[in-house]
């Protein structure tokens, strides 16, 4: 009977502490997610990619294409779903914005992918930054 009781609460205390893990990664995601767009937003590119990672994991060290004439105009998240094997998220923000030397708005669908790194605890985004045309 001890024996059960013992494998019991192990049991729960492993599902606990799966969820305060699962509660923070989530937390953790949307608070990487809302930076990010909110550098897109506000026309902080090297913000934004600075927040990229390579494939490989080292950090992106490239500087931020010259954007100073993009105008993002809005950012919305469109869509989240998780990867097939488990590994990250992928996303679909709508942007919107204008070159400020033609006034003429635009909208673009940034398709982005996110992984997570236990180590440092934070999701880190491994797609380039949005192509404004």
């Amino acid at each position: 009977m001890r024996t059960l009781l013992l494998v019991t609460m192990t049991v729960l205390g492993l599902a606990a502490c799966t969820t305060f893990d699962s509660k923070k990664k989530s937390s953790s995601f949307e608070l990487a997610m809302s930076s990010y767009g909110n550098a897109i937003r506000w026309g902080e590119y090297g913000l934004a990619d600075s927040m990229r990672r390579l494939p490989d994991g080292q950090q992106a060290l490239q500087p931020a294409r010259s954007l100073g004439h993009i105008k993002v105009t809005s950012y919305e998240t469109v869509s989240t779903s998780s990867l097939e094997d488990g590994s990250g998220v992928r996303v679909i923000a709508r942007i919107g914005y204008y070159h400020d030397d033609g006034m003429k708005l635009d909208s673009l669908l940034d398709n982005q992918v996110w992984e997570y790194d236990a180590d440092a605890g934070f999701w880190y985004i491994t797609t380039p930054l949005p192509v404004f045309k």
